[in-house]
């Protein structure tokens, strides 16, 4: 188990490395092309941290394993605002300031509470399609207005050189994300903790790292529209997106109320509060932040 437990850690932070820089120089090219910088943030950086998030649940659903699967983007999700939005207010008070991310907040809200829903019966291959047809049509109704080119006083790198880059770290967050599931898997058989609860807990945290990064550092340039774009277009992928992937592979179980139901209302509850605070004008503080945090840490053990 010694070594199962390096191998988690060393792929936790692989991935979050990996996804961290995956991040930049997609946004990077994406400036190169000319893509909106709103779009960067709602879209490109919202699926570019949710990329482990995408790949371990697939993995996990690939191999059978679907309590690991949906432990992990439900766990992902509250980690999201949780962690991730709570730790950025506490370093700057979030205010939304751009119209396109009250759309986002509503329809990430839209889509969390139409994978709770779904979850309750069991997610099969038909509800999976739906989710995946949903994401795209979500990106559309969000699209923010073009924008032009990126110069070269913006941009030092290469077209070329961050493509390069972007295939490389994406390369290594797929090797990452394997040698996650299979040690995590194996770690929760050996200390008769369910595959749902390590993927709610550590593999959750563990591929939401991107985001905790990419909000703090965020949040302390000033950049409150990325964190907040970054951490509910995350989990707008995350129901869409990554449940969907996962249900195609392997359909997930009903929802037991003993084990991921707790976690599923905590989803929801965290979603529909930080969303409701933003979308409708406030700003989420530093005591509130600070309050998401400790309920996140405080009531995770009461999954186990």
């Amino acid at each position: 188990m010694a070594l199962d437990l390096l191998i988690i850690f060393a792929a936790l932070a692989a991935l979050a490395l990996a996804a961290d820089r995956f991040v930049t120089s997609a946004s990077r090219v994406a400036l190169l092309l000319g893509a909106p910088a709103l779009f960067i943030g709602v879209v490109l950086v919202g699926v570019g941290t949710s990329l482990p998030d995408w790949l371990v649940s697939a993995f996990a659903a690939a191999d059978g394993e679907d309590g690991l699967a949906a432990g992990n983007f439900i766990g992902s999700n509250t980690a999201n605002i949780g962690l991730a939005l709570g730790l950025a207010a506490i370093v700057v008070p979030l205010a939304i300031t751009a119209a396109v991310l009250r759309r986002e907040t509503l329809i990430s809200i839209a889509a969390v509470a139409a994978l709770s829903v779904a979850l309750i019966g069991g997610i099969g291959r038909v509800e999976g399609i739906l989710l995946l047809a949903a994401l795209p049509i979500a990106f559309w109704v969000i699209r923010p207005k073009p924008t032009q080119k990126g110069d070269g006083e913006m941009i030092e790198a290469s077209l070329g050189r961050e493509l390069a880059i972007a295939v490389a770290t994406l390369a290594a967050t797929v090797i990452a994300s394997r040698l996650l599931v299979d040690s995590a898997s194996d770690v929760a058989i050996e200390i008769g903790l369910s595959e749902a609860f390590i993927g709610l807990s550590l593999v959750a945290i563990g591929t939401s790292l991107p985001e905790i990064v990419v909000g703090v550092q965020s949040a302390r340039r000033g950049q409150t529209d990325l964190v907040i774009g970054n951490v509910l277009g995350s989990n707008l992928v995350n129901s869409l997106g990554v449940a969907g992937t996962a249900a195609l592979l392997t359909p997930i179980a009903p929802l037991d109320p003993a084990g991921l139901g707790g976690a599923t209302v905590l989803m929801v509850g965290f979603a529909v509060a930080a969303g409701l605070l933003l979308a409708t004008g406030r700003r989420l503080v530093r005591w509130e932040g600070a309050l998401l945090v400790l309920i996140y840490c405080g009531t995770l053990p009461f999954f186990a």
